[in-house]
């Protein structure tokens, strides 16, 4: 198995010959702003397992990913860490270029849509009260890839 770990400033990388006789990427650091760009490149299609942990990868970034039409042979995809929430699920739920995919990662992300409420405990509790993100439940998030029953996602 080949792999190629990168560090920080991988995204000029992500255009390079070298990724084509990758099966296995591991990639950790801010791809933020050049997640797309691995997306676009079309050394990508051999690669069996990609591994993106706590690269600050957000629904937007997410999205231009999961248009790519270039990870026919991606069985394994692990964006854990990261700060997707509703918006990206759908899109990674959407994408069409990952056919062969098995494994979807997605564990601790937030998976929030926006806002905050309050919650409050009086009584015989601890005395809980705080100001908590609005979040998407785990079986809320698994229905939208109901349509992919071989897909297991992990959150």
């Amino acid at each position: 198995m080949s792999s190629l770990h990168l560090g920080a400033d991988a995204g000029h990388l992500f255009e390079s010959r070298a990724l084509a006789t990758l099966r296995y990427l591991h990639v950790r650091d801010d791809l933020r702003d050049s997640i797309a760009t691995l997306g676009r490149t079309e050394y990508v299609r051999n690669l069996r397992a990609l591994e993106l942990p706590q690269c600050r990868i957000d629904d937007a970034a997410i999205a231009a990913f999961a248009s790519s039409q270039h990870f026919s042979s991606l069985e394994s995809l692990s964006i854990q860490g990261n700060e997707l929430g509703r918006e990206g699920a759908v899109a990674l739920a959407n994408a069409t270029g990952m056919p062969k995919l098995k494994k979807l990662y997605l564990i601790d992300n937030p998976l929030r849509f926006g806002g905050q409420h309050y919650t409050e405990f009086f009584e015989d509790s601890d005395g809980v009260s705080g100001w908590y993100d609005n979040r998407y439940s785990h079986q809320e998030i698994r229905e939208l890839f109901a349509h992919r029953p071989g897909l297991q996602v992990d959150l």
